[in-house]
């Protein structure tokens, strides 16, 4: 965060607002408790004079942008005195950037000439501490792992949990706890849709693939819309529904399963479809029961039944009581393609 927020080199005089931004809007109290459009000093904000301001504000931002000049890398670079830093990559701090007054945050006062790691590790504690990161932090958890609007009872007792637990080392462990262990967890329909990285994930794990990544993965995620580790805002990827759903990423998830069967994808994925088959499976209709309960733990939609019976059999007549019969090598490709567009099905996409 500290390079990718321009906080490398960010020293008094003026200090780099960025990674002090993010900490506030994204990463702790949240946008939604910027308070700026409503009150631009300090004692203002609801809450401060009494120390327990109930948001922050652009003053907030700015203060602790400067308790954080100094806060750099060890990245080789030649600093200002001639002295050559290491290059390992390591935090470090830069006291001769620092600026040593008095500052104010979150309507806190701190006093001048205390050492950079002090002032910035104080900043940390104030926002870690803030009753509206523990709403936030708990609220996206729910979003993450729940649903796109999760119930309210659930972020409420999660926020709880996170405020009781605020010096235990497993803190988020705690709040995670709570979340699944919860009745709106445990009730919940399956209404989150998976990221394509999970999605792919769970294609693997089901259908007990033997997988070897190569960037291949990387590009195909990508087309999906999911561009690991270069996300181009600090926001990271959108974490509800409507923009994994567009034409063109549902597209890509679609012919993924079939993409994994190309030869192109030659040791990076192999399937064994037919050996993971139960023997006792002789028709077609047992075939097709026993990968949609695999998949998607349930039998599939009967609309998309008949299409996947004649799939299963390359016989446009197929019964469910139809002979799964053919060589070996034959059989594998069919199941291989009934279970692909399983996995295209709308119960496949959710958890």
């Amino acid at each position: 965060m500290i390079y990718y927020l321009d906080g490398v080199e960010s020293r008094a005089s003026p200090a780099n607002e960025n990674f002090a931004r993010e900490l506030f809007e994204l990463h702790t109290l949240g946008v939604r408790n910027y308070l700026n459009h409503l009150h631009t000093k300090w004692r203002d904000v609801p809450g401060a004079l009494e120390g327990k301001p109930a948001g922050y504000i652009d003053q907030d931002v700015y203060e602790a942008a400067r308790a954080f000049t100094g806060w750099t890398v060890e990245n080789g670079n030649e600093d200002d005195d001639g002295a050559k830093r290491p290059n390992t990559g390591k935090f470090m701090v830069r006291e001769a950037w620092h600026d040593p007054y008095q500052k104010r945050v979150l309507a806190t006062e701190f006093d001048s000439q205390r050492p950079a790691l002090e002032d910035g590790m104080r900043v940390i504690d104030l926002v870690a501490r803030h009753p509206a990161t523990a709403r936030h932090i708990a609220e996206k958890l729910c979003r993450r792992f729940v649903s796109d609007t999760p119930p309210e009872a659930l972020v409420a007792k999660a926020t709880t949990e996170f405020t009781a637990a605020f010096d235990a080392p497993d803190q988020i462990a705690r709040v995670m706890k709570v979340i699944l262990l919860g009745a709106e967890y445990r009730s919940a329909p399956a209404t989150k849709f998976k990221r394509p990285l999970e999605f792919l994930a769970s294609y693997l794990r089901v259908t007990g693939a033997d997988f070897a990544p190569r960037m291949d993965v990387v590009y195909q995620l990508d087309e999906m819309g999911q561009r690991l580790f270069r996300w181009p805002t600090p926001t990271g990827h959108p974490d509800t529904k409507d923009y994994w759903q567009s034409g063109t990423f549902l597209l890509r998830r679609w012919n993924l399963p079939l993409n994994l069967r190309d030869d192109s994808w030659k040791g990076i994925a192999s399937f064994h479809f037919l050996t993971l088959t139960p023997a006792q499976c002789t028709t077609a209709g047992q075939v097709l029961s026993f990968w949609s309960q695999r998949l998607l733990g349930q039998e599939v939609a009967e609309k998309s039944r008949a299409v996947l019976l004649q799939v299963l059999t390359e016989d446009d007549d197929a019964k469910a009581a139809s002979d799964f019969s053919g060589d070996d090598k034959d059989r594998d490709i069919r199941i291989a393609s009934c279970v692909a567009l399983l996995a295209a099905s709308p119960e496949f996409q959710y958890r």
